[in-house]
């Protein structure tokens, strides 16, 4: 006997002496199946439950009468422990379970977990199919229950739904609401569950008596409504009529509820429209599209019309009759509307012609009005347009220097007393100009040393006068010893004296010095005095 948990090959040998040979034999052995069970263990009354055995490929339960393995079954109250035999590859191994079965409370009609809450805009007379509103709510529950819905007209939920509910009674004009309630029926349940509301709007049909039209003869239709959530529309509305038009002027009404412009009624209107062929007037004038503030403008009828017509011209706020031609004169800025109305015959035309009013307004101004001869200053020039535009300057004299993009500014470096004027121009061709006096002076003056010291260090080396006002048209310097020898003499204002005469150094003493000046303004100095020349 052979007890051996592995497979393999054995060997029988016998003992010696016995009268037997020697044998082999192939042992297979297999493994226990691990036998499982898997499903819930605790359940209520009539609950569906099934449970699971896995591990083998054969299984036999033991008090099992009222489960079954593949087929779930209703359950009764009480414990039992499932026995099952799981067997595989002819080994068996057995697992147990018990289940407890109690007698629970349970709702057995469904829960509204999201409910209808929901606005909907309905035009009269219009079903609001409310079958396809269930899908909107959300329930659970035991579903074999659920018997489906039902719509109330009261919250209370005891009036069923009918079209009258929905139909709309309101004055025509304003929107009109009312609300729908859905239950839930369930089988064990004889009252509704409360599943939401649908809010309806019900928007009116059409009504003509809402409607105002103004037609009359040669003149433009209109349609206008009294109700304010009435939309009208032209969509086939001439813009003026002429003597021998007619025709029909069509709109569309529709109706602008809560949630906007709605199709409930989009309805066309018509009226007929004519205008005799008779002499009616055309009204046409010429105007200029622009004028100046102050200037005149002249209004030149140019339409047609009997002598007999008669003429009305509406200037802003100004009336004018006759035929013209009209000269005006505009005295305010802005955009004035000019309106000519002529009626002949019993037709009247009207024609209209905005006219720009427009101005400009410029300073001007000198960073300095005195300066010296030979210098520079900028001359600036400010300008407002009404209304504003583009501004353009012109600068009198011509070829001044800009200082910037649009030449506002200018630079001037005048050489005499001067006048600078700027004529400023906006897009309307309005002109603004303002000037600016420009003095120019020459400064003069000479500064003359006393003293100089020629001995070569670099400092005082020469004696030389400072001219103040830049270069003079002439100079001349003359130095004398004290004998009246003229040591020194020059015609040249970068030059000086470096304190020698013919070649050698003069003595240390006073010299007489005489400087004659002629200014750029051909006015002449003349100065003496004397030097001391020193080591």
């Amino acid at each position: 006997m052979v007890s051996n948990t592995a497979s393999g090959t054995y060997t029988f040998t016998p003992a010696a002496g016995a009268c037997a040979s020697t044998a082999t034999v192939d042992v297979t052995v297999n493994m226990l199946p691990v036998a499982s069970i898997s499903g819930d263990v605790d359940y209520c009354i009539g609950d569906v439950a099934s449970l699971t055995a896995s591990g083998g490929d054969s299984y036999v339960w033991s008090n099992a009468s009222n489960i079954e393995t593949t087929t779930p079954s209703t359950l009764v109250a009480g414990t039992t422990a499932y026995t099952v035999t799981v067997t595989n590859n002819g080994c068996s191994n057995t697992t147990s379970i018990t289940v407890t079965v109690s007698d629970c409370v349970v709702d057995l009609c469904p829960t509204i977990v999201v409910a209808l809450d929901t606005i909907l805009a309905l035009c009269d007379g219009k079903d609001p199919y409310l079958d396809g509103w269930e899908d909107f709510i959300q329930f659970n529950g035991n579903s074999n229950t659920f018997a489906g819905f039902d719509w109330y007209s009261d919250a209370a939920m005891t009036t069923l739904v009918t079209p009258a509910d929905y139909a709309y009674s309101g004055d025509n004009c304003e929107e009109q609401q009312v609300n729908v309630y859905v239950g839930a029926l369930c089988t064990l349940n004889p009252n509704p569950i409360a599943a939401g509301v649908l809010h309806l709007i019900l928007y009116p049909p059409l009504d003509t008596t809402y409607l105002q039209i103004s037609n009359t003869e040669c003149s433009v239709p209109a349609l206008t409504s009294s109700c304010p959530n009435y939309l009208i529309s032209a969509e086939n509305v001439p813009t003026t009529i002429n003597p021998g038009d007619s025709g029909t002027a069509t709109w569309t009404v529709s109706y602008n509820g809560s949630g906007g412009v709605q199709a409930c009624f989009v309805e066309p209107f018509a009226v007929n429209y004519a205008c005799p062929a008779l002499d009616c007037p055309i009204a046409a004038f010429t105007a200029p599209t622009s004028v100046c503030l102050g200037d005149d403008a002249t209004l030149i009828f140019t339409g047609t019309a009997s002598p007999t017509a008669s003429y009305t011209w509406t200037i802003g706020s100004q009336t004018l009759t006759g035929v013209g031609p009209q000269n005006v004169t505009f005295n305010t800025n802005g955009m004035v509307n000019v309106v000519l109305s002529v009626t002949d015959n019993g037709c009247t035309d009207t024609v209209s012609h905005a006219i720009m009013v427009s101005s400009v307004g410029v300073s001007l101004v000198a960073a300095n009005t005195s300066v010296l001869l030979g210098e520079a200053t900028t001359l600036t020039a400010t300008a407002t347009s009404v209304p504003p535009s583009n501004i353009t300057y012109t600068w009198s004299p011509s070829g001044l220097s800009c200082v910037d993009a649009v030449c506002s500014g200018v630079l001037v470096t005048p050489t005499q007393n001067a006048v600078y004027s700027v004529t400023a121009t906006n897009e309307y061709g309005c002109v603004a100009s303002d000037d600016v006096n420009i003095n120019v002076s020459v400064k003069k003056g000479i500064i003359v040393p006393n003293a100089f010291s020629p001995n070569g260090d670099g400092t005082n080396d020469t004696f030389q006068p400072l001219i103040t006002s830049g270069t003079p048209k002439t100079f001349a310097l003359f130095v004398y010893d004290r004998w009246g020898n003229c040591v020194y003499e020059t015609t040249d204002i970068a030059n000086g004296w470096d304190g020698t005469y013919k070649g050698f150094n003069c003595e240390v003493g006073v010299y007489v010095y005489y400087v004659a000046v002629t200014y750029m303004d051909d006015n002449d100095e003349i100065i003496k005095g004397n030097v001391s020349l020193v080591k």
